[in-house]
């Protein structure tokens, strides 16, 4: 069976980014649909149109809490298939290779197969759970968020009248652009700042997935008592992932040729299997395994990442563009729709040049948003 790559992974993980790219969508062209009605009242006196506005959140929300309902069912029943899928894919190429060297007479435990080993449904279960309950604090927030965000341009909006800078519909606009650019907060940190829906959601399922994969790995070396591992590579690791990628490690930090795994980032937020990694681990049986992965080049990785960085810069202004122009459609706002739609066709400009400079692919799915 194949190994399981970062492009394989973030493949599996994309439809929990799809749901909530969905959910924010919809969210803004609530937001969006609501602010098309009573434009006479904005025109005539802000601060009226205001106390009208603000007594109409209540269907607002109502409406909110009907996306969020429908499409959060989806997220339930996806969670554990994606977890699932990865977790599978993470170990499974690593059985024939385990049980080649049973059969070779190489001194390794007998371990359960993979469908009977209770230890591997007990790490699914485990953030399987855990990941729905994030998810679920996602969709509260997301529904508290929508209404600071509906508050915020009302507010903001009144407040760019009475400045006398702007007219009312410049003011509207130009607050609502801003919001549809960010999207609705998704998770508000301990130190205040805010974390968006669709990047948070790719964040967490990402997170758990490779979580699930390397746990059931690390269950499975125990079951049979490996100690070695390989660790894989690709071009365009993050900094503190590169120097470890492609090479082999102890995990009991006991074998005198190879160094502890404990020695790498392991532990760390952005290094070894932290937040968003796309590193696995497979077995390394001496006499047995043949070296798959090596250390890639330092300046041709830390080129590849910044590319990569950039590449889903890009992507991101495209969708974003595309969130704003979806909301002033529902607003009715034909300028606000005319300048959005330009910005997207501006932005998908500048990535083709881009691809075309580095020879990246395209990724048409990570400029989408969905509805």
């Amino acid at each position: 069976m194949a190994r399981v790559t970062p492009e394989k992974a973030e493949q599996l993980s994309w439809p929990i980014v799809q749901i909530y790219s969905s959910i924010q969508t919809e969210i803004l062209e609530n937001i969006g649909a609501l602010l098309a009605k009573d434009t006479k009242a904005l025109e005539a006196d802000v601060n009226q149109w205001y106390a009208l506005k603000l007594e109409q959140i209540g269907g607002l929300t109502r409406e909110n809490i009907r996306a969020i309902s429908k499409k959060s069912k989806l997220t339930q029943k996806k969670i554990r298939e994606i977890l699932q899928n990865i977790g599978m894919e993470g170990i499974e190429a690593n059985e024939t290779v385990l049980q080649k060297a049973i059969a070779q007479g190489i001194p390794l435990m007998a371990a359960l197969p993979v469908k009977q080993d209770p230890a591997i449904w007990q790490i699914l279960d485990a953030f399987a759970r855990q990941a729905t309950d994030i998810y679920n604090l996602v969709n509260s927030t997301m529904l508290t968020q929508s209404q600071v965000v509906y508050r915020d341009i009302l507010t903001q909006t009144v407040a760019g009248v009475i400045s006398g800078l702007k007219t009312p519909q410049q003011a509207l606009r130009s607050t609502v652009q801003d919001w549809s650019q960010k999207g609705i907060p998704a998770l508000i940190t301990a130190d205040g700042k805010r974390r968006y829906a669709e990047g948070y959601a790719y964040t967490v399922i990402r997170t758990m997935g490779n979580n699930v994969a390397n746990e059931m790995q690390d269950s499975r070396f125990d079951s049979y008592g490996v100690d070695l591992v390989e660790i894989s590579s690709h071009v365009g690791a993050r900094p503190k992932c590169a120097p470890y990628q492609g090479r082999i490690f102890s995990r009991s930090g006991n074998d005198p040729k190879y160094p502890a795994l404990s020695s790498t980032s392991k532990g760390e937020p952005d290094g070894l299997f932290g937040i968003n990694c796309g590193h696995f681990q497979y077995p390394y049986i001496p006499g047995i395994s043949e070296q798959r992965y090596h250390p890639v080049n330092a300046e041709r990785n830390e080129k590849a990442y910044k590319e990569s960085q950039k590449q889903r810069a890009l992507e991101r202004n495209i969708r974003n563009n595309k969130r704003e122009l979806a909301t002033f459609e529902k607003m009715n706002d034909e300028i606000g729709a005319k300048r959005a739609h330009r910005k997207v066709l501006d932005g998908q400009a500048r990535l083709r040049a881009f691809l075309e400079e580095t020879g990246r692919t395209r990724r048409r799915e990570r400029e989408q948003i969905y509805n």
